[in-house]
């Protein structure tokens, strides 16, 4: 683990990015017409995937384009049936959302009413060959540095998540990595005026078990006490998968998902009280998209209805990049 890590340091210092390797945006990410309103609207707002393809014999390091650091192994994949590769050239897809901005724009939250999580990173990791998913060896860890978002309240606490289950069609539900062979390292400078990063070491357990997202994050309402916040959308009735309703935290790196409890009705679990809170709703429908924002401390039973304004796309995106 320490040569990995050391390793991925000086990738980091050096600003090393892919001789091995050759970057390349993804021909086939069109928007399908068939997506929902708000699905589009993530496909082209959201964290942008970074794709690159290597030598399967050679060890790829890559630095992406908002300075986080990759490196494994070696021959590190095998087939879903555990057969070597063939010479044939290995695709990686890359994302990582950093902070709240990314969250609302991609539709990926911190945490549902299961888990309300400050996030120090989001990532997706996933690795193919000819288009079929491959899995990561068991001899092999990936490093995985990140610097540490901007307006993370603090670096202790965090731990490794991972989602498992289905992503569609209910929020991304992040689970606690059992893995104790995947770990992180905090608060690491590569110089003295340098930003932290966070250090991470992939075992091929979670890797492969992680349906491709990893985080690593912390428990907001530990001995706090917490309510249910609900949400009323002051409008005719509609399928609830038109609508999007989310908790955007003031003073921490989180953005939690509520889920639908009627048409027009939504409700989040575990909310730690006296926080500072801003509810974000995003309707499309009709080809229209409608926003509303309502802040408030969060009060036992808490109750929001805000009023949605019908926005273009564009001013949409300038109101939820203020986040």
């Amino acid at each position: 683990m320490v040569t990995i890590l050391r390793s991925v340091c000086f990738l980091l210092m050096g600003g090393w990015a892919l001789s091995a390797c050759e970057k390349s945006t993804d021909p086939a990410a069109v928007i399908p017409s068939t997506q929902s309103p708000l699905v589009a609207f993530q496909m082209r707002n959201g964290v942008t995937p970074e794709f690159f393809t290597y030598n399967p014999r050679r060890i790829p390091r890559y630095v992406s384009r908002r300075g986080s650091a990759i490196e494994l192994g070696a021959e590190a994949f095998v087939t879903l049936g555990g057969l070597q590769l063939s010479d044939a050239p290995v695709r990686l897809e890359f994302r990582e959302v950093l902070d709240k901005k990314d969250m609302l724009l991609s539709g990926i939250p911190s945490g549902t009413d299961e888990l309300i999580l400050e996030s120090g990173g989001l990532f997706y990791l996933q690795a193919t060959q000819d288009n079929r998913p491959l899995e990561l060896v068991p001899r092999v860890r990936i490093g995985l540095a990140s610097r540490s978002p901007a307006r993370l309240s603090r670096l202790t606490d965090m731990r490794m998540f991972s989602v498992k289950g289905p992503l569609l069609p209910d929020p991304f539900t992040w689970q606690l990595s059992t893995d104790q062979q995947s770990t992180i390292q905090l608060g690491i400078r590569l110089t003295s005026d340098s930003p932290d990063y966070l250090l991470a070491v992939l075992n091929h357990e979670l890797f492969n078990q992680s349906m491709g997202w990893i985080s690593y994050q912390r428990q907001l309402y530990t001995g706090t006490p917490t309510t249910t916040v609900q949400v009323t959308v002051e409008a005719a009735a509609q399928d609830p998968q038109q609508t999007l309703v989310y908790l955007v935290f003031a003073d921490y790196n989180a953005v939690a998902q509520f889920h639908a409890a009627g048409p027009n009705s939504f409700s989040l679990a575990n909310v730690p009280t006296g926080t500072e809170a801003t509810v974000v709703v995003l309707r499309g429908a009709g080809g229209k998209f409608y926003l509303g924002q309502q802040t408030a401390f969060i009060q036992e039973n808490q109750r929001f209805a805000p009023a949605l304004t019908e926005m273009s796309e564009s001013s949409v995106v300038a109101e939820l990049s203020k986040f």
